[in-house]
């Protein structure tokens, strides 16, 4: 109603990139009901995630195992509720992240469109940045076009914000909305079946951070160990990139359940080169789906807890098995 550079005067946490995509919708809404409109982005982004996988499957192994992959990744229930049911837009920051990875050695402008991109809509996207630069040392980028890489993205990144600055300094803007982004929950686990949910949800974080610090070097030594690992297999970029969603979900703090979505694109990849992986990948599948269901319930029915402390450690328990035989 009041246009871009005023909507930040009220509450929000999310940056500007999903919010061009909500004013597009309300500019056709009418057309279409509610209730599919503001779910269309999520269900087109499933649908966009499993021809990319048919794509990149059918590119490192055969179309066979392209159509295999791709339905197992669009018919899996846990993607299916997060999108179609729930309505959250966790897709559209996996098709990112994926894009911005199969992009990387042929279009690096746009593999950098789509990493900024990406990250204007959900920050978690750029944890795939490492693997790009990896993607970069292997294929032997010179200097001046990793430089022109990084600096289309930050450009891009910069320029998403501009509309909403409303006259303020445009860094100083953006550092705020970055800072309410990541403080809005100082919380060890939002609800999310990870490490740090052992001990309960919604602990508060200490001021020192030491939660977060520990997490970021356990998953630097997990994303080193299978790189070692990979580094000289076919598909490597989409097994680290499963590794390192997934052991940011589980050790990071900070995360809610949704946030280990983008790590089912990558795995399913990898999985039609490893078929072993498809046990993580129906495992992980299956926690995410309780997990799902647990937050669902928890917001939806005034805080409602469905699932006792000893099985919610089970769940957390699988998961971080289901890592390990992920790494292994």
């Amino acid at each position: 109603e009041n246009g871009f550079k005023d909507f930040y005067q009220g509450w929000s946490d999310y940056l500007p990139g999903y919010l061009y995509v909500l004013w597009f919708l309300g500019k056709i809404r009418g057309i279409i009901p509610d209730v599919l409109l503001y779910k269309l982005p999520a269900i087109l982004a499933d649908l966009a995630t499993g021809f990319l996988i048919y794509k990149i499957v059918g590119k490192l192994k055969n179309s066979k195992w392209g159509l295999i992959a791709s339905s197992l990744y669009i018919f899996n229930p846990a993607i299916l509720t997060n999108s179609t049911f729930w309505g959250q837009i966790d897709s559209i920051t996996s098709l990112l992240s994926i894009l911005s990875i199969y992009f990387a050695p042929v279009n690096f402008l746009l593999s950098s469109f789509l990493l900024a991109l990406g990250t204007l809509i959900k920050p978690q996207v750029a944890f795939i940045a490492a693997v790009i630069f990896l993607v970069m040392i292997k294929n032997r980028w010179k200097l001046k076009k990793i430089l022109s890489y990084i600096f289309l993205s930050l450009i891009v990144f910069v320029l998403g914000f501009i509309p909403f600055a409303s006259g303020n300094n445009l860094f100083s803007f953006i550092a705020e909305r970055l800072s309410t982004s990541s403080g809005q929950y100082p919380y060890t686990s939002i609800n999310a079946f990870n490490f740090w949910g052992i001990f309960g949800f919604w602990n508060k974080e200490s001021s020192t951070l030491a939660p977060m610090i520990v997490g970021v070097i356990i998953v630097l030594i997990i994303s080193g160990l299978v790189l070692l690992k990979v580094w000289k297999k076919k598909g490597w970029e989409y097994q680290l990139a499963s590794v390192v969603f997934l052991s940011c979900f589980l050790f990071l703090t900070r995360m809610h359940e949704r946030h280990l979505l983008p790590v089912f694109a990558p795995l399913v990849i990898s999985a039609s080169l490893v078929p072993d992986l498809l046990i993580p990948y129906v495992g992980l599948s299956l926690t995410y789906l309780a997990n799902l269901y647990y937050s669902y319930i928890w917001i939806t029915y005034d805080f409602r807890t469905v699932f006792p402390q000893g099985l919610i450690a089970f769940f957390i328990l699988i998961n971080l098995v289901l890592l390990v035989f992920t790494i292994w």
